[in-house]
């Protein structure tokens, strides 16, 4: 039972890091518009009007390594549980889909996010979860 919660709470803080380092880059990348506000909400969805389609697409990418990060480690250190590797997964699916809620994204976006989290999801287990 240790392994399999320890599992989830480090494949959560992984698939966050994963995010975190793949956002970073992206926002090297694609630096905020000049003379945009990313200190406020309101700020922050003036910006997605304006984004290149390449900075949602970073975005996208690493939201969806966060989804596999989260669900590779949780299963690594589960011993292979497919239970732990879902539930991490589905943590950072949760928080991807409370952003897609404060933060209103063009559909395109929405739909590509799902896909790319199932997808996500499905790889991990396909590559880490016990076959038996």
């Amino acid at each position: 039972m240790l392994r399999l919660v320890s599992g989830i709470v480090i494949g959560v803080i992984a698939g966050f890091g994963a995010i975190f380092v793949a956002e970073t880059v992206g926002h090297r990348i694609y630096p905020p518009p000049p003379g945009s506000d990313a200190s406020s909400m309101e700020g922050i969805k003036a910006m997605i009007g304006v984004m290149p389609v390449g900075a949602l697409v970073a975005v996208l990418v690493a939201w969806g390594l966060g989804t596999y990060v989260a669900a590779a480690v949780a299963l690594l250190i589960a011993q292979r549980r497919r239970i732990a590797g879902w539930i991490a997964a589905g943590v950072l699916v949760l928080a991807s889909a409370a952003t897609l809620v404060m933060i209103p994204h063009p559909l395109w976006f929405v739909i590509a996010a799902a896909a790319l989290a199932a997808l996500a999801v499905w790889l991990a287990d396909r590559l880490y979860a016990s076959k038996g």
